[in-house]
């Protein structure tokens, strides 16, 4: 810009340039905190979805054939080895 048909130039002390950059750094934080809170809900209700119980499972371990405590898995009368 010229004034009087000569060059102006402002000159500012360094200590005012770091408060120029507060405004920006502190809406820059309050978007991390809240990024972070939406992220931390996110994560929670997905946690409780994935690791809620199973509301009535198929069979029972009672329902399942009891083993002789002698026997071994190529003993069983089912086993693929005795066929």
């Amino acid at each position: 810009r010229l004034v009087n048909g000569k060059g102006f130039v402002l000159l500012r002390p360094a200590s005012s340039t770091s408060s120029a950059w507060r405004p920006h750094i502190e809406g820059l934080i309050i978007a991390a905190l809240a990024t972070a809170a939406l992220a931390a809900l996110i994560a929670f209700l997905l946690a409780r979805a994935i690791a809620r119980p199973v509301p009535k499972p198929m069979k029972s371990p009672d329902a399942l054939p009891a083993a002789k405590p002698n026997e071994t898995p190529d003993e069983t009368p089912n086993s693929e080895a005795s066929a």
